[in-house]
């Protein structure tokens, strides 16, 4: 924007008005200026004229105040801002035209007299972040020539109707409201608002703005150029009316929740120079691209961002727009060779071609890339065919080759090495079977603050201490490689994944670095071959940590009390290791934890009551395979977000908690838009400080796995946990009766009460319990008969009642009588099918479901008898039985057949009838 303010060159006749120098001086007590930005301003003779003062412009022709530019630094690693309050003196420079104070440490409240000042054309206060208050936004009425306003990343204190006091400014060209929190008026609200006409540029990004602000930017005629809506709210279909603004020339809908094909009318737009529709759920094909062909001239489009979409079919060719920069696809599911599609032919102009993650085929080969000159970005998706001694045309900041597939002999591809520039590569998944080159560490010490070499084959050691100085996050998981920790000196570590290596030795490597102050921290170093004790001070060193992970190690000794420091930790996950003691209490601090997995450890004291009464946010609790005792502690009821608990195979005792019904996430079932819930999918952006640049996103995202045993085996979860709903209670000396409180949960999918001391009967409701897929009661001592509301588990696939008292028939239906006889076994007074035994009235048998004719003794005698005669029937009528069996049998198709049938069923009966006999010997103690 060019304002013409009429400003002063140091002209010698212009003269300082002293009123406005008092004010300004008023201004510079109220600022802490560390680095001396302000030096020239001052109370002596020689910096008497304040139209000479670093950042102050007079006119020439009165000599007032028309400007104070006093912008800060705008990269976020620069802390040199100015600080302090800003002065209500400034309204003072009534005569003020142009006044920017963003990117700096201002604090407290905005003067809102701001507005008294009527002359103002430019307005620039954004990126303060520690200002308190920007109001309501009414006091910019008063500013009724302004023709620029940025108020970015300044935060109402109330919800406030934003759009109404924009409206006003009629003069207004330019709106930058970016980051601001502003919701959408009421569409009853919108209808009496019309956007000014003069209004050409509009950045709202970074808002909760949802699709109804469209209808504020069509509903009159609009001569909008740029417009920045990403990062919202936005959902359903692009507007038509969008591609019939004809002098569009920067679009960026990017990061919402907008879906459907991109409109035909976009073939309109013929004066766009930037497309942004990147992270959206857009699908269809690119043909909108083909449209622009009509236009009159050439399209001059410059940049297309359209990744982590859904976009399928052939890529456009890109060869038909001359002006391209910049090509962003990846990670979308586009189809076709790729070597076919034009890329040897595209625009020497082009800096970024990102097309990777899509489903290309086709080989690459050097000549493809041969007149890219000026390539800085490079991702591709398909077979690479590059001879070692390729020599590269141009020089990349960004390569992305993941899943890309390397031609034998499998190793690092030998060309990377004149690529000094590199601060981005990703070669995982590549298919690399070698050792990491001497050249490749000298690759990775310059620049890198993005290396992702995972998913491949690569053995030996990596670097020891490797000088990546600017390293945001390296991922060298599922690997081969050995050795110690890598040492890495960069504070502005933020993600770290070693996982799935043989890394051994200690955590002292990682000890004795600083980790990321500035953004969320993931650390992945599970399975490996790491050990011993942690020192307790370690943790204290890793920042704003949300996750950490060291499951399937050899960890020993206590769990570091300085993990409570860890305020912003939301999974811990240490299953698998030596860690022995009690939890320390320092851990209650950890209070947006959803994950904590401390299964197959040594940990032991009671399961601290604390968990339940500040761990709210607690989804996964699994503390299984430890020496925890004691009773459950009723404060557990209060994870009213628990959605898997898991306190099996541990020393606790007492009764089950009534309150369980507290645990409301169990009370319903889960759903595909839960993903979230367990996954830390807030992806690291480093956005270019150019808007017509891409993001530097590092997309992968951690998924919360977990084994938990439900259907009879043990098994890892990770993207499906969260349609689980599951209480492992079992391997304890709990006693009681059955919980009722569980029938409340509706939506548990798994419960396990098994090999404790239960007693009683079972709930006659348990049947409403009707999402149950796993049910495990075995090894208990619950008594009387089994609920007929059992048959209602339409969804039971494994069921385990055996060894209890139960008593009586089997209810009838499929769902019960459909499961094998041993889920039965050891009820010895149950009866009907799928058991051999009936439930006959006969008064020689016996009832068995109304207590029988027989004593017990009796019936146990008669079986005891029948088993002994059947072992001894069995061993000495096997020699002659045997032989004439298989004569019949080698010469008689039918009774061959007939045979085997009756084999299977006399060998599931033999099973049973051994598995209760063998019981009844160990009560017993025979």
């Amino acid at each position: 924007m060019h304002l013409n303010f009429g400003l002063s060159t140091f002209a010698p006749n212009v003269r300082c008005i002293e009123k406005e120098r008092q004010a300004l001086l008023r201004f510079k007590q109220g600022i802490k200026d560390e680095f001396g930005q302000l030096s020239s301003w001052g109370y002596e003779d020689a910096k008497k004229e304040c139209c000479e003062w670093e950042g102050v412009r007079c006119s020439n022709e009165t000599g007032y105040v028309v400007m104070l530019d006093l912008r800060g630094n705008d990269s976020w690693l620069d802390n040199r801002h100015l600080r302090g309050k800003i002065s209500p003196s400034l309204m003072e420079l009534y005569h003020l035209r142009y006044l920017d104070l963003s990117h700096n440490s201002f604090y407290g409240d905005i003067p809102y007299h701001l507005g008294n000042l009527s002359h103002l054309q430019y307005l620039n206060l954004g990126f303060n972040h520690n200002l308190d208050d920007v109001g309501n936004f009414q006091w910019i009425t008063g500013l009724s020539n302004l023709e620029y306003l940025d108020l970015s990343f300044l935060i109402p204190s109330v919800r406030t109707d934003w759009l109404s006091s924009v409206s006003r400014l009629t003069k207004l060209s330019t709106l930058v409201l970016s980051g601001c929190s502003l919701h959408s008026p009421s569409l009853s609200t919108l209808s009496h608002i019309n956007m000014s006409t003069s209004l050409s540029t509009v950045f709202l990004e970074s808002n909760s703005l949802n699709s109804s602000i469209f209808q504020w930017l069509f509903n009159s005629s609009t001569n909008l150029v740029f417009l920045d809506l990403s990062f919202n709210e936005l959902y359903g279909s692009i507007p038509y009316s969008l591609g019939k603004t004809s002098g569009l020339t920067y679009l960026d809908l990017g990061w919402n929740y907008l879906e459907g094909e991109i409109p035909e009318s976009f073939g309109n737009l013929c004066n766009l120079k930037a497309l942004h529709l990147y992270r959206n759920n857009l699908r269809g094909q690119l043909t909108f691209f083909q449209n622009l062909s009509s236009c009159d001239q050439r399209p001059s489009i410059e940049r297309i961002h359209l990744h982590t979409n859904n976009f399928s079919g052939p890529l456009p060719d890109f060869s038909f727009f001359p002006s391209l920069k910049a090509i962003s696809l990846s990670n979308n599911k586009l189809n076709g060779n790729l070597a076919k599609a034009g890329i040897g032919n595209l625009s020497e102009k082009l800096e970024v071609l990102d097309v990777s993650l899509n489903i290309l085929g086709g080989e690459i080969s050097g000549s493809h890339l041969s007149n890219l000159s000026k390539l800085t970005w490079l991702g591709l998706s398909s077979t690479l065919k590059i001879k070692s001694n390729w020599i590269p045309p141009f020089q990349l900041r960004a390569l992305r080759l993941r899943s890309c597939k390397l031609q034998p002999p499998y190793l690092f591809p030998n060309w990377l090495k004149n690529q000094s520039m590199l601060s981005d590569l990703d070669i995982s998944d590549l298919g690399i079977s070698d050792a990491i080159p001497i050249w490749f560490q000298n690759l990775i010490s310059n620049n890198m603050f993005f290396l992702n070499i995972s998913k491949n084959q690569i053995h030996g050691t990596f670097p020891a201490s490797p000088s990546i100085s600017k390293l945001f996050a390296l991922d060298l998981s599922s690997n081969n490689l050995v050795g110690t920790l890598p040492r890495i000196q960069s504070d502005l570590l933020c993600f770290l994944d070693v996982s799935n290596n043989q890394f051994s030795g200690s955590l002292l490597p990682l000890c004795s670095i600083t980790l990321s102050q500035y953004m969320d921290v993931h650390l992945d170093l599970s399975n490996n071959q790491l050990s011993g004790v942690i020192p307790d001070n370690c943790p204290s060193h890793w920042g704003m940590t949300t996750l950490v992970s060291l499951a399937n190690n050899r960890f020993s000794g206590k769990i570091p009390r300085s993990i409570g420091s860890l305020r912003a930790l939301e999974t811990l996950d240490l299953h698998n290791n030596s860690f022995s003691g009690e939890l320390p209490s320092s851990m209650r601090e950890l209070q947006f934890l959803k994950f904590m997995n401390l299964g197959g450890n040594k940990l032991s004291g009671k399961v601290p009551a604390w968990i339940g009464n500040r761990l709210s946010d607690l989804k996964i609790l699994i503390l299984s395979s430890n020496m925890f005792d004691g009773s459950i502690s009723s404060s557990l009821c209060m994870l009213t977000n628990l959605q898997i608990l898991d306190l099996s195979h541990n020393n606790m005792h007492g009764i089950i908690p009534q309150c369980l019904y507290n645990f409301t996430a169990m009370a319903h079932n889960a759903n595909s838009s839960e993903l979230e819930l367990l996954q830390l999918s807030s992806p690291l952006v480093l956005a270019s400080s150019d808007r017509n640049e891409p993001e530097i996103i590092i997309s992968w995202s951690y998924m919360d796995k977990a084994t938990v045993s439900w259907r009879g085996r043990s098994d890892e979860y990770g993207r499906n946990l969260v349609f689980l709903r599951l209480i492992d209670l079992s391997s304890n000396r709990l006693s009681g009766n059955f919980p009722n409180g569980i029938l409340n949960l509706s939506g548990l999918v798994a419960l396990n009460l098994s090999r404790n001391n239960l007693s009683g009967r079972l709930p006659q409701d348990i049947g409403q319990l009707n999402q149950l897929q796993s049910l495990d009661l075995s090894w208990n001592r619950f008594s009387g008969e089994i609920p007929t509301s059992m048959s209602d588990l339409h969804f039971l696939s494994h069921l385990d009642l055996s060894y209890n008292n139960l008593s009586g028939k089997i209810p009838s239906g499929t769902q019960l009588q459909g499961f094998n006889a041993s889920v039965y076994a050891g009820n010895e007074e149950l009866c009907g099918p799928p058991l051999a035994n009936n439930c006959s009235t006969n008064d020689d048998q016996g009832n068995p479901a109304q207590g029988g004719q027989r004593s017990t003794h009796d019936h146990e005698s008669s079986e005891d008898e029948f088993m002994k005669w059947l072992f001894i029937g069995m061993g000495s009528g096997f020699t002659v039985g045997f032989w004439g069996v298989c004569l019949v049998l080698f010469f008689n198709r039918a009774c061959r057949h007939a045979f085997f049938l009756f084999f299977n069923n006399l060998v599931d009966f033999l099973l049973v009838r051994i598995a209760i006999y063998k019981a009844r010997l160990l009560r017993t103690g025979i």
